[in-house]
């Protein structure tokens, strides 16, 4: 699986490697964008690809949103879902590397 990079207005660039979580605390509010990018070499027979995904979230105080990325899907790389089909995703994988991260407080977002 090739990395994704994870990207947020104005925030520094985060790379995702298969069964990547991320807990990213974010303190500004309204419309973000949210953008996804995999790019994976071609190799032997097999030509290289790129994708691309936005995701755009009304970002509320207090709340919480759960997301999953899968490069292996040409449409909607990236979907919003429930925290509990999130929750089931994660409990199988045993292999999962947990990342926290949150908005710089000296370079918001908005």
């Amino acid at each position: 699986m090739c990395p994704t990079e994870f990207t947020l207005p104005r925030q520094d660039k985060m790379t995702l490697y298969k069964s990547s979580e991320i807990n990213y605390t974010i303190y500004s509010e309204g419309a973000i964008f949210f953008d996804f990018k995999t790019v994976c070499p071609g190799f032997d027979a097999m030509p290289g690809y790129t994708y691309f995904a936005q995701l755009s979230l009304n970002v509320q105080h207090g709340q919480e949103y759960y997301f999953v990325i899968d490069a292996s899907y040409r449409k909607d790389m990236a979907i919003i879902v429930k925290k509990e089909e999130y929750l089931e995703l994660i409990e199988k994988d045993k292999n999962l590397s947990r990342l926290t991260y949150q908005e710089s407080k000296k370079e918001p977002i908005k």
